[in-house]
């Protein structure tokens, strides 16, 4: 091979070399096409998406959730302590379901004079229908969903269908029953709610809610207190 040859040959891939970088330039250089324009949403899609997010808010964060869904007030502001492992005094009202529930919370404001809840105190939940089957007793707070804390009440907040208490004021949270608040209101219609402080001292109730959503849609149930 001679000198000229290998010097046009080491020219010719230097040419080669240039040219290809220079292409790699132009596709680098080349001005970024418009993209694309976003395909259109239904407005299927979008109460599709909607329902989806309200699930999720509802999964993290019941205490809001509930806020959306129907209410029905059962006791407000009722104090009364407990004396010899009695009750000085107890709150009853009925209820009247109509319709079919699919889900809902248990809602309990209470305090011990105007102090939140201690370990020594709790509030006594009862359903019982007409011909004496019940369910409930003493809830246990710590067991419930996630509340505010505030530094004059407790707030507790139970699934319907998952109401933790204990069936006698002795028994450790260890003993804890899971009470399904909700297929007893559907199943039995209407019920008298019992409750009480739990407490030495002045108990209150501030308020015992129950919050709902119906089975079949919007407007198909309710939950009424018989006066």
């Amino acid at each position: 091979m001679t000198e000229d040859w290998k010097k046009n040959l080491s020219a010719g891939f230097a040419a080669l070399t240039c040219i290809a970088v220079v292409i790699s330039l132009g596709y680098i250089l080349k001005p970024v096409q418009q993209t694309q324009p976003l395909p259109s949403v239904s407005q299927h899609d979008l109460t599709s998406i909607k329902g989806s997010v309200a699930d999720i808010q509802k999964a993290v964060n019941p205490y809001t959730a509930k806020d959306s869904m129907g209410k029905r007030e059962v006791i407000r502001d009722f104090e009364n302590s407990v004396s010899d492992n009695d009750p000085t005094a107890d709150r009853e009202v009925r209820l009247a379901v109509e319709g079919r529930l699919g889900s809902g919370y248990l809602y309990v404001k209470a305090s011990v004079d105007g102090k939140p809840l201690t370990g020594f105190d709790d509030v006594y939940v009862k359903l019982v229908d007409a011909v004496g089957a019940d369910i409930g007793g003493h809830l246990i707070a710590s067991k419930g969903l996630t509340t505010p804390s505030s530094e004059s009440f407790t707030e507790m907040l139970f699934p319907l269908d998952d109401v933790k208490y204990k069936a006698s004021y002795t028994m450790s949270q260890d003993e804890a029953v899971s009470g399904n608040f909700l297929a007893f209101l559907n199943e039995h219609g209407d019920s008298s709610v019992i409750s009480f402080s739990s407490t030495a001292r002045r108990g209150k109730i501030e308020e015992l809610s129950v919050y709902f959503e119906c089975a079949d849609g919007p407007g198909t149930c309710m939950v009424d207190v018989l006066r």
